[in-house]
């Protein structure tokens, strides 16, 4: 289908290449086998072990709903037992079923609201902010990832401290390394850690993940200049758009660059720790 359909007459197709990067990025972070679930029922799971629960979760659910109860509670179950923090990513068109209530019920808080943006590449051309001492590299080395993590975990801020630490560890046993279809971007201002973002490709369109910016650096369009030049990144690939699927809150530096909004995902989430033994399992 030409460029020029795909995004302008199709948004529906859109959609669903937000979709579809967004999970399969989840699947390369640590996909596993789905379980046996009722009904033909279909899900993305994905463990990284690491306790920060955009890492681990649930996505992609596809069920009836004749056998809805039953399979969330399966995978409820299959998530507490991983025995780390948890997403279950419901989208839009769930959002007036009975999807929220029953994650609710077992115990699951509504994290946050994700906006789905993308952009078609040809129509990019916003300039790129002027950053005084901005520069941008490829990470290639574990030595890399660990100035990213820097970044990233000070921007973030993760409640549990050793989640930068995990993450480096995680990284080095699956081997991960910036490939034709990963690539991890680390700013560094005046020669220091400053930010982060991540450029995951799949088909036609990148998707741009991770943006970070230590609080240091905030309100120096740092995070604008990110996104441009992943941007600029994705453009040199030959690729016909980008895609995003970011905090609501967070969404300002992909808007101010021609982002539009196409889908929306609510990010519920829990963690096992904080739950008493005897309610951790659905009936």
């Amino acid at each position: 289908m030409p460029a020029e359909l795909f995004w302008e007459e199709a948004p529906a197709r859109v959609e669903r290449a937000i979709r579809i990067n967004r999970t399969r990025l989840l699947g390369r972070l640590g996909r596993i086998p789905d379980p046996s679930l009722p009904g033909g029922a279909r899900a993305v799971l994905y463990r990284t072990g690491v306790p920060w629960s955009w890492l681990n979760g649930v996505a992609d659910l596809e069920v009836g709903e004749r056998h809805l109860e039953e399979s969330v509670g399966a995978l409820v179950r299959w998530g507490n037992r991983g025995h780390v923090p948890w997403s279950f990513w419901v989208p839009d068109e769930e959002e007036s079923g009975p999807l929220p209530g029953l994650l609710l019920s077992y115990g699951l808080d509504r994290e946050e609201e994700l906006a789905g943006l993308a952009i078609d590449l040809r129509e990019a051309r916003q300039p790129a902010p002027v950053v005084p001492g901005l520069l941008t590299q490829r990470v290639g080395s574990e030595s890399d990832f660990r100035l990213f993590l820097f970044a990233w975990s000070r921007a973030v801020q993760p409640a549990t401290p050793a989640v930068p630490e995990l993450l480096a560890q995680w990284w080095v046993e699956r081997d991960l390394k910036s490939d034709a279809s990963l690539r991890l971007l680390l700013g560094l201002v005046d020669g220091r850690p400053a930010a982060t973002a991540l450029l995951f490709v799949e088909g036609s369109v990148a998707g741009i993940y991770g943006l970070a910016v230590d609080p240091q650096y905030r309100g120096q369009h740092v995070a604008t200049a990110m996104v441009h030049i992943a941007l600029r990144t994705a453009a040199g690939f030959g690729l016909s758009g980008a895609v995003t699927t970011v905090p609501e809150a967070s969404s300002g530096p992909f808007r101010r660059l021609g982002f539009a909004q196409y889908d929306h995902v609510s990010r519920f989430a829990i963690d096992p720790a904080e739950v008493p033994a005897f309610e951790r399992d659905p009936p």
